[in-house]
């Protein structure tokens, strides 16, 4: 299949008639963590993740 400017987040949303963001994993672990994680009761936040590679969101 191919998955360039495939409409994953809109096909999720008609199917699971559900909210759906589509984001890389060092983005969405960081809002994760803004919302429900260390960061929940903080005004700011910064996340850095170390993997096969360095991100930060």
């Amino acid at each position: 299949m191919r998955w360039n400017n495939y409409p994953l987040a809109k096909t999720l949303k008609n199917k699971l008639n559900l909210p759906v963001v589509v984001d890389n994993d060092v983005n969405v672990g960081a809002w994760g963590e803004y919302q429900v994680g260390a960061g929940k009761k903080q005004d700011n936040m910064m996340a850095v993740f170390i993997g096969t590679g360095i991100g930060g969101g």
